[in-house]
């Protein structure tokens, strides 16, 4: 179907733009004059924007049911700040724009896995969800790819490249014809009419387990992941090899989710199953960081991360497309993207706290998988499958 290749292009441009201008990041702001305090509140900013913004592009969406509007925003907003970004020269001014441009990146992720979802016969969709991400992926280390190139010539070109690419996906975007919600907003007014609480749908669905079980597990991912390159420079690897290690995952998780998607399709409870199989191949892969020692070896936990990635992304969407009550469905997909931006916050800070008191990279990683074993036990006696309703 069009609106499915559609959205592929979007979700392709969207994160090729991400990977070509964020990569390189740290190293443009450094150029500025950047302290470092500077530099990681600049890279903050734009966990921080899609963090606040992801719940209210959702709210908005289910509310007005103007999905198509929110995907022109959010690639108008990402053309927005790579042009921003050209221009300006200033800290704090980088710092807002990087807040844009997260509150802009994270409005088209949930419509769109929504939008495949919807548009995909129902024993297709996991494999759709599958074919989305793979999209992504491959935007992913396309960009990567780019930014290094172009970042030989100059960092400042690595936006231009962004500029390009986002307007490449407003391009393909404004071909996406609006769906007819309007049984779903009908139903959202109807809802709030009768004093339906905003939130209790989460809980009546057990939705906010899936929630708090993906923020407790993207504290240690993300804790870790983050402090891994100088665990690396400790271990004298190469800036070089740091990056084919780190690039082996998007090329991995390709090959991954066609399989990861038809499983989910074909297996009784396979959204479940996936997201356990998710947080325990993450708490493999921090285990075997804390035990290898060669760029060779480290090319084994990134395949239990890329396992982790693909199987919980798709068994997630599934879930919550299955879950949810049809008219807050967009609202369910963002709260996913803000859980999952708080554990990316917090867990820098959590790790780097247990650094000082450890002393000790490896025992920072064997502290932190009680963290996605955790998430384990909640997914698999919490999460269970209700009838979906707004009341």
């Amino acid at each position: 179907m069009l609106v499915i290749r559609l959205c592929y292009i979007v979700a392709f441009c969207s994160h090729c733009v991400l990977a070509v201008t964020s990569i390189l990041l740290s190293l443009y702001v450094k150029e500025l004059g950047a302290s470092v305090t500077q530099i990681g509140l600049v890279c903050s900013a734009f966990f921080l924007g899609a963090l606040i913004s992801a719940p209210l592009w959702g709210f908005f969406s289910d509310r007005t049911g103007k999905r198509k509007l929110v995907i022109l925003l959010s690639m108008i907003g990402e053309a927005s700040s790579c042009f921003l970004i050209i221009i300006t020269r200033n800290i704090l001014l980088l710092t807002l724009i990087q807040f844009l441009f997260g509150a802009s990146f994270v409005a088209n992720r949930p419509i769109l896995n929504t939008l495949i979802i919807e548009s995909s016969p129902p024993n297709k969709k996991g494999r759709s969800v599958g074919f989305l991400n793979i999209a992504r992926e491959s935007a992913w280390t396309t960009g990567c790819i780019l930014a290094g190139t172009i970042g030989n010539i100059g960092l400042i070109y690595t936006f231009y490249a962004g500029l390009i690419i986002s307007t490449t996906g407003l391009f393909a975007s404004s071909f996406l014809k609006e769906i007819d919600r309007k049984e779903s907003t009908e139903q959202y007014y109807h809802s709030c009419k009768e004093g339906f609480s905003p939130y209790i749908w989460v809980i009546r669905t057990t939705l906010a387990f899936l929630y708090v079980s993906k923020f407790i597990q993207s504290c240690a991912q993300s804790g870790a992941y983050k402090f891994l390159p100088i665990y690396f420079a400790s271990l004298n690897i190469t800036r070089t090899g740091s990056g084919i290690i780190f690039a082996s995952e998007s090329i991995i998780e390709v090959f991954l989710f066609p399989l990861i998607g038809k499983f989910s399709d074909k297996v009784r409870n396979g959204p479940k199953l996936l997201m356990i199989m998710g947080f325990l191949s993450s708490t493999m892969s921090l285990f075997l960081f804390s035990v290898f020692h060669t760029v060779s070896q480290f090319f084994i936990p990134q395949v239990f991360i890329a396992i982790s990635w693909a199987s919980f992304i798709v068994g997630a969407t599934v879930f919550i497309s299955e879950q949810a009550p049809r008219e807050r469905q967009m609202e369910a997909m963002g709260l996913l993207d803000s859980f999952t931006n708080m554990g990316g916050i917090l867990g820098p800070i959590i790790f780097a706290q247990l650094l000082v008191i450890t002393k000790s990279f490896v025992s920072g990683l064997r502290i932190v998988m009680i963290l996605p074993i955790l998430s384990t036990f909640i997914i698999m006696t919490k999460l269970k499958k209700k009838v979906k309703s707004a009341r």
